[in-house]
């Protein structure tokens, strides 16, 4: 009897776990589904970097300025008749109004008293920043001692914390924003987020590291003024777009961020997330706010609102596709893998899935470590590493490599590391771009002229292991026999463990050959030269200088040109910059793989892709209509 109660106990609650998603399934109906390959384990903005968790962020909070959507289409007319026109020279960080007004952003102009303006700091500030990044003379910021001059130390203060130019921004705050629980939006919000993340830094030091040079701010009748020891122009755009604002009067009570599950996040979005609308590792939906003035609603919707936003968690791409294909997800949240979307393109299974494409600002690198523990440091091989690292270069057929690991499709890259499409790209004396170099010849005379000759069966006594994910197997393969049939060279594959951000950190010992890496210095990232191949005032490597570079001219010319308030030199400088990069071989371009995204318009038509060739973009929110 005892074990009918049980079975029977059980069969009631697997039925009404059937009628509860029923009725979820009935009450979101009329929801824009998203397909994604993993739920947030929170919604904590600070503590995920998956895409679904970015992306839910981006909906329920607002970062103090925006940027615009630039459609893949520059001739683009819009459902409502109107023509795209493009972004204004003179917004040259792509902002728009947010919490803030992107007035703020630039040099202030006669008669307005927002934006930004230089000035000399105090002594006492001075010292007092020095003392916050712990600049001292014998010692690194760590506290280890270290032997310098006095000039050296001059050299590393100045760069750690500049002696002149420190900038000054203020702000209008949007006196119309409220947070989602109807409390007014004010400066001190802002103010508390800053501190907040400073206060936290060990929890979510994603947020700090944009706050590096950081020196005060505050509210002035209502402004937000924000001072930065700093006179690089990069620090105000990824405060300005990277950092989400988040309530004082929630977050004041959470002392604990990397452990909140925020599962009801209150924020200044247009979107919430209700009670029940979490469902641990399958769904969310986020909710259109009831409280949105029709002002709001006609700035961000032409044709009736969304109002639900579903987000599903899929296992696989086939499901995922087989869901796409019946109908059951509108659009699916991250790219797809080239040879993924070309088995869609002539499958009748698939027919009602469009799909996508679009640039990429991430360009497929082979880096090479020549950091502390690196095999390819510049002394290694009586001192011939760079001349190997050359070699290998040399020896890359890029054409090759999107024939036969992308079926075409993708583009080549210059040894700039920038894609073609940018307009500060490396570019030869006539103007032409400088794409990647491939000489065979070249490459095995450098090699044999350095003693590394091949024997009887054309192989040289060199070989390396690749650390990549394992979706990239088949590119290190393809890879390994380009180089040993072009150099002799052999190349073994070590799959990369959960680990692997962790793992090629410089700060962590690493110790790898090669990696499969990407990287992105799109025209609005120009601070990421810097992040990528730039060194900490004490000549160690910063968090994202994977492969350990570190060149004293590289350096100077980045420092160079994330100090220049003129954009078109920081521009121009940003050539220099490529050049020397190409001559260092450190990081070596494989193709920059074309983004394939996909989507039905079996319930929702009104997609508009962008240049990336994503759908879900403000454009497409707003012109989406309901069939």
């Amino acid at each position: 009897m005892k074990m009918k109660k049980i079975i029977l106990i059980v069969f009631i609650f697997i039925i009404s776990l059937g009628l509860g998603s029923c009725k979820r399934e009935e009450k979101y109906n009329d929801a824009l589904k998203i397909g994604v390959s993993e739920i947030p384990k929170n919604l904590n903005p600070y503590v995920s970097t998956l895409s679904a968790n970015t992306y839910i962020s981006s909906m329920i909070y607002d970062t103090l300025l925006g940027t615009t959507t630039e459609p893949s289409d520059p001739n683009l007319v819009y459902p409502d008749g109107t023509k795209y026109e493009g972004v204004s020279e003179d917004n040259y960080f792509n902002f728009t109004d947010n919490l803030v007004y992107l007035e703020g952003a630039y040099l202030k102009k006669d008669g307005s008293k927002y934006g930004l303006e230089y000035y000399e700091p105090t002594k006492e500030e001075y010292e007092e920043q020095l003392k916050k990044k712990n600049i001292v003379y014998g010692y690194d910021e760590t506290g280890n001692v270290i032997v310098e001059t006095e000039e050296e130390f001059n050299i590393r203060k100045e760069r750690a914390v500049p002696s002149h130019n420190w900038m000054r921004y203020r702000f209008k705050v949007n006196e119309n924003i409220t947070w989602s629980d109807g409390t007014k939006f004010s400066a001190d919000d802002i103010i508390f987020t800053f501190k907040y993340a400073i206060k936290y830094s060990g929890a979510i030091a994603q947020v700090a590291y944009f706050l590096d040079n950081y020196f005060n701010c505050y509210n002035d009748n209502g402004d937000f003024v924000l001072e930065l020891a700093s006179n690089k122009l990069s620090d105000i755009k990824t405060i300005c777009s990277s950092i989400y604002i988040i309530p004082e009067h929630i977050w004041s009570n959470i002392t604990r961020p990397n452990y909140e599950k925020n599962l009801n996040p209150v924020g200044t979005g247009l979107y919430v997330v209700k009670d029940g609308d979490y469902i641990a590792d399958q769904a969310i939906t986020l909710t259109l706010r009831e409280d949105l003035s029709e002002e709001v609603l006609k700035e961000n919707f032409y044709y009736e609102p969304i109002s639900h936003i579903m987000l599903m968690r899929l296992s696989n791409e086939e499901i995922m596709l087989n869901s796409l294909a019946n109908g059951d997800i509108d659009v699916y949240l991250d790219s797809i893998k080239t040879l993924k979307a070309e088995s869609l393109e002539n499958n009748s299974k698939y027919k009602d899935i469009l799909i996508s494409s679009g640039q990429n600002e991430f360009v497929t690198t082979l880096a090479f470590n020549v950091g502390e523990n690196g095999i390819f440091k510049d002394e290694n091989f009586n001192g011939n590493a760079k001349v190997i690292r050359e070699a290998i270069s040399l020896a890359i057929n890029q054409d090759i490599l999107i024939t036969d690991v992308l079926s075409g499709k993708g583009e080549r890259v210059g040894d700039g590391l920038v894609q073609d499409y940018y307009k500060h790209a490396l570019t030869d004396e006539f103007g032409n771009y400088s794409y990647h170099e491939t000489n065979i010849e070249k490459a095995n005379a450098l090699l044999d002229g350095i003693g590394y000759l091949k024997n009887e069966e054309n192989i040289r006594d060199l070989k390396f292991t690749v650390l990549a994910s394992q979706s990239n197997e088949a590119l290190v393969r393809r890879l390994g026999q380009m180089l040993e049939e072009n150099i002799g060279i052999k190349l073994d594959y070590e799959m990369a463990s959960s680990t692997y951000s962790e793992d090629i950190k410089q700060a962590n010992g690493a110790s790898f050959d090669l990696i499969i890496n990407t990287v992105t210095f799109a025209e609005d990232k120009l601070l990421m030269f810097d992040a990528r191949f730039g060194v900490y005032s004490t000549g160690t490597p910063r968090t994202w200088n994977v492969t350990g570079v570190y060149d004293k001219e590289l350096s100077d010319l980045m420092y160079k040109m994330d100090t220049t308030i003129n954009m078109e030199e920081q521009l121009e400088l940003s050539k220099q910059v490529q050049a020397k990069l190409k001559t260092l071989y450190v990081e070596v371009p494989l193709f920059c793989e074309d983004l394939q995204y996909v989507y039905t318009t079996k319930k929702y038509d009104g997609f508009i892709s962008d240049k990336s060739g994503q759908v879900l973009n403000e454009l497409s929110y707003k012109f989406l209509r309901r069939k």
